[in-house]
C-alpha cells in the first residue's frame, strides 16, 4: 500500500501531534498498514511531556511535502562494471531497452556510457593499438569472440603491442608482426607457429580450428596465449575491438545527474535545458539509484495526505497544493483548502481534533464496546467509554449534563 502522510499544522501543539499519531494508528488497524504520522514543526514542552509519559515515539518531521525524485517510479538498471566489454554493455542496453548505462564501482557511479558511444567506438577504429591503449582484459576478448582459452592465463590485460590479421605468407610475417602483438590467424599451423616464434603475446585462431599439441607446447614455452573462436578472420577482426572495456569510452565530466531528494519541479526545469533522454539519479552517498526520463517524471503519483487539526493552506505544511488530500479531520473554522476530487471531511466545533475523531474510533473499536448511558431522577448523564486510540489532549471521554425540562440544545 502506498504511504499516506497523516499530518497536523505548522508550529504544532499537543492536539496536532497526538491527533496525527492516533488517527494514523486507527487507519492502520482498520484499513491496513500504510498510514504514518508526521509533524510540520518542532515539539513543544507540553507535547514532549505527554509523549514521554505515554512512551510514544515522536512523529517524523517533514518541512515540505512537494514531490521529490524518490517519489517517482525510476527506471531501475543493474549497471555495468568498468572492465565490462563494449559488447556486453550494448547487449545490456538492448535487453533493458535503454540508450544509456551507468558504470558502477560497487554501487557508486563512476561514469556513463551510451549506445552512441559504443557505436562510435565500433565504427571509428583506425588505430591498431586501440586494445593496448584501452587496457583490454583477456577475458573480454574470450567472451566477445565466443572463444575458448587453449593456452595461457585468462587474467591480465593487453597493455602493449598492436592488433594484426596475418593473411600473408610466413616468410613475410616478420615485416608486419612484432613482439607483444595480438595476431588473428586462420587454420594454418605454420602461421600460428610463426606468430608465436615472433614473440606475440596472444594468437587468435579462427574458424573453430583445433590447435595441435605442437602449437600448444610452443605457446606455453613462449608464454603466449592461444584463443580459439568459431568466427572467420573477418568477423573476428570486426568483433575484437568490442572487447575494449567501457571505462575507455565512458563519460565522466559531462554527466548531468540529480539527487533523489531533488524536487520534481526543479528537475523538470533543468531537464528542458538538456538534450539527454535519461538522467542518472543518485542518493546522498553518490550511489546510483535509477534513471529518470521525461516520460517517467510526468507519470508519477502525487503524495497522499490526511490533514488533522487544520484545514487552511496558510497553516499547512509547504507543498500541500501539489499533494492529493485524502481526508480532513478538524475542529476549527472552515478554511481555504481546495481539493481536486471529493474527500472525507469531518469537522465538529469541539475542544480538540481528538474529540472529533473519537466517534469514528468507537464505531471501529476492535473490542466492540459501545457508549453507556446512566440516568438518575434529577439529571441524565451520558458517558462515552474511551476509545482504543485515546488522545492525551482530550481524553475522548465526553460528559454532557442536562437538567430535565430543558432543551437538549440549550447552552
Amino acid at each position: 500500500m502506498k504511504k499516506v502522510y497523516v499530518i497536523g499544522h505548522r508550529n504544532p501543539d499537543t492536539d496536532s501531534i497526538c491527533s496525527a499519531i492516533a488517527y494514523a494508528n486507527l487507519k492502520n488497524q482498520v484499513e491496513g498498514n500504510g498510514y504514518e504520522a508526521y509533524r510540520a514543526g518542532n515539539i513543544n514542552g507540553e507535547t514532549r511531556y505527554v509523549l514521554d509519559t505515554f512512551g510514544i515515539k515522536d512523529p517524523k518531521y517533514v518541512s515540505d511535502v512537494r514531490p521529490r525524485l524518490k517519489d517517482v517510479n525510476l527506471n531501475l538498471v543493474k549497471g555495468a562494471k568498468a572492465t565490462d566489454s563494449l559488447k556486453s554493455a550494448r547487449e545490456m542496453m538492448q535487453t533493458e531497452k535503454i540508450v544509456s548505462l551507468p558504470v558502477l564501482d560497487g554501487k557508486k557511479m563512476i561514469g556513463l556510457v551510451s549506445i552512441s558511444d559504443v557505436l562510435k567506438a565500433d565504427m571509428d577504429v583506425y588505430d591498431n593499438e586501440i586494445l593496448a591503449k584501452a587496457k583490454t582484459p583477456y577475458k573480454n576478448v574470450v567472451e566477445t569472440l565466443d572463444g575458448t582459452l587453449q593456452a595461457g592465463d585468462i587474467e591480465g590485460y593487453i597493455t602493449e603491442g598492436k592488433l594484426t590479421v596475418s593473411a600473408a605468407s610466413v616468410d613475410t610475417m616478420e615485416e608486419f608482426v612484432t613482439a607483444k602483438d595480438t595476431v588473428i590467424v586462420a587454420n594454418r599451423e605454420d602461421a600460428q607457429i610463426g606468430a608465436i616464434q615472433t614473440g606475440v603475446q596472444c594468437v587468435v585462431v579462427c574458424m573453430g580450428t583445433e590447435v595441435t599439441d605442437k602449437v600448444l607446447e610452443l605457446a606455453k614455452e613462449k608464454n603466449c596465449r592461444i584463443i580459439t573462436t568459431p568466427y572467420d578472420t573477418f568477423t573476428a577482426s570486426r568483433l575484437i575491438c568490442q572487447a575494449m572495456p567501457v571505462s575507455y569510452i565512458m563519460a565522466t565530466d559531462t554527466i548531468v545527474s540529480f539527487n533523489e531528494t531533488d524536487f520534481v519541479d526543479d528537475v523538470k526545469e533543468e531537464m528542458t535545458k538538456k538534450r539527454f533522454r535519461y538522467f542518472p539519479v543518485l542518493n546522498a552517498d553518490n550511489e546510483f539509484v535509477g534513471f529518470i526520463s521525461r516520460r517517467r517524471i510526468l507519470e508519477f503519483n502525487k503524495k497522499q495526505v490526511i490533514l488533522v487539526d487544520h484545514n487552511e493552506v496558510s497553516q499547512a505544511v509547504e507543498g500541500l497544493e501539489e499533494c492529493e488530500i485524502m481526508e480532513i479531520i478538524d475542529h476549527h473554522r472552515i478554511g481555504s483548502v481546495e481539493t481536486v476530487s471529493p474527500v472525507y471531511f469531518r469537522k465538529q466545533p469541539v475542544g480538540c481534533t481528538g474529540t472529533t475523531s473519537s466517534p469514528h474510533c468507537r464505531t471501529t473499536r476492535p473490542s466492540g464496546r459501545t457508549p453507556t448511558t446512566r440516568r438518575s431522577s434529577s439529571r441524565r448523564r451520558r458517558t462515552f467509554s474511551p476509545c482504543s486510540n485515546w488522545s492525551p489532549t482530550c481524553g475522548n471521554t465526553t460528559t454532557r449534563t442536562r437538567t430535565p425540562g430543558t432543551s437538549p440544545h440549550a447552552g
